[in-house]
């Protein structure tokens, strides 16, 4: 047994403690950096001394021990709960984006009731256009009046279809940067996959990059369904990420290929069978139903539906009147002809006609009738979808939640640990200290005696 056998086995002491500070130290300064999780050094008791002798016999009863040793330093995460969250974040992605086109299209119909009491919006608007109507049948002078107010119908119409037409552009547009958000993200998983396979194949677990790896992952979830697994020739390590489309055998990110390799791919959304489908370069994959992508077509095609809806509306209000009054509105501007408008003297009409006009608002196919309906489905789908995605993004904070507890950094727990380490570090220091004092007293104190 070598003299120096203690001051060996303190040096590592004092080496893995020292290690060991430096990674809390790591944790405590990225408390609050997105999508970090936190490390823990992984220590290990070296083997004891002396081995073993002639014929697998010991030399002397029980073992010496030589101290302490570091495995690696390994990240804390639950790659289940990571799995968890991405098979709910595409659900989220989805819902979210539905529930925020609905809301957006209740402000711009713009229903809500105003302070007096009276609805907005297109509600208002035809009130006042039949009320008219019921004024002329009254006997009263209000052609001007009247036309002004059918001319309001129209115009809110318009105003209707032109912002419902901005929507989709806008969505449109949105969708053409989630798809390039997401070959964005996965070029860059497809770079870290690189850089993890150089840094593995030197013996060392890439922690920072995996970290990177999983935050881009999160974020590429929400936009569409994937499946994620890992695969490492580097025992003990976590390996480079591939990527895969759920549902499919479309691989989006090939682990174990090179960087250099990885092309951009093209999404599309199209009707297959009645049902929406992903197309991706070209091919359709119709399990895959969700994601941020495929939401942003579900709303449009929702404004299309308003859009629609609105026209059809405006067509049979237009039909209704000058089947009763024939050309008073011209059907092919779609607005109050422009003979009345110059002037409304010659609306000579009678008030049998006027309240012929007037009582199209109680029928039950009326368009007043039909518009409020419209107006109720939506309240309804809104509300529908609102919970959806409010349930979705409690079940993703959830899982997330439970993600955090294992792989976030708790600056109570890192300032304990630091006390432990820190009063190891010192007691090692102690030891090789007194070490040191016995080493001086054998090589310059003994032998003195007598001289």
């Amino acid at each position: 047994m070598s003299t120096f056998l203690g001051m060996e086995t303190m040096r590592r002491a004092v080496a893995a403690n020292q290690t060991a500070l430096q990674t809390v130290g790591n944790n405590i300064a990225n408390a609050g950096t997105p999508g970090y999780s936190r490390q823990r050094v992984n220590m290990h008791a070296t083997p004891g001394y002396p081995g073993s002798g002639p014929f697998g016999q010991p030399i002397m009863e029980g073992r010496v021990g030589t101290g302490v040793g570091i495995d690696r330093i390994q990240r804390v995460r639950d790659q289940f709960l990571d799995q968890q969250f991405r098979l709910e974040a595409h659900v989220s992605g989805y819902t979210g984006v539905q529930s925020r086109t609905f809301s957006r299209l209740e402000d711009l119909f713009n229903e809500a009731p105003h302070n007096e009491g009276d609805l907005g919006g297109l509600s208002s608007q035809l009130n006042g256009f039949f009320n008219g109507w019921r004024e002329i049948a009254a006997g009263q002078d209000s052609q001007a009046v009247l036309i002004e107010q059918s001319e309001a119908v129209m115009d809110t119409f318009d105003s209707l279809e032109k912002a419902f037409q901005s929507e989709i552009r806008l969505l449109e547009q949105e969708q053409d940067i989630t798809e390039t958000k997401i070959n964005d993200l996965l070029a860059q998983v497809a770079d870290n996959n690189a850089a993890i396979k150089k840094i593995e194949e030197n013996g060392q677990a890439a922690n920072e990059l995996y970290d990177q790896q999983d935050l881009l992952i999160d974020e590429l979830a929400t936009l569409i369904p994937i499946e994620v697994s890992r695969s490492s020739s580097q025992k003990g390590h976590e390996g480079s990420y591939d990527i895969k489309l759920l549902n499919s055998d479309v691989v989006l990110v090939d682990g174990q290929a090179s960087a250099d390799s990885f092309s951009p791919f093209t999404f599309s959304v199209e009707n297959q069978n009645g049902e929406p489908a992903l197309i991706v370069n070209g091919e359709p994959y119709s399990d895959v139903i969700s994601g941020k992508f495929l939401g942003i077509d579900a709303s449009i095609a929702n404004v299309e539906k308003a859009i629609e809806t609105m026209q059809d509306l405006r067509g049979q209000l237009i039909e209704d009147v000058n089947g009763i009054l024939p050309n008073f509105f011209d059907e092919a501007s779609r607005r109050v002809s422009t003979d009345f408008i110059e002037n409304p003297n010659l609306l000579n009409v009678n008030k049998e006609t006027a309240q012929r006009i007037a009582n199209l608002s109680q029928e039950n196919d009326s368009v007043t009738k039909q518009y409020q309906q419209f107006m109720s489905e939506l309240g309804v789908e809104t509300q529908s979808v609102q919970r959806k995605a409010e349930a979705a993004q409690a079940r993703l904070r959830n899982i997330d939640g439970n993600r955090m507890s294992i792989s976030g950094v708790s600056l109570d727990e890192e300032l304990t640990m630091l006390v432990q380490f820190q009063h190891s570090y010192n007691a090692a220091a102690r030891v090789m200290t007194a070490m040191d004092e016995m080493l001086n007293t054998v090589i310059n104190g003994m032998g003195v005696v007598g001289r």
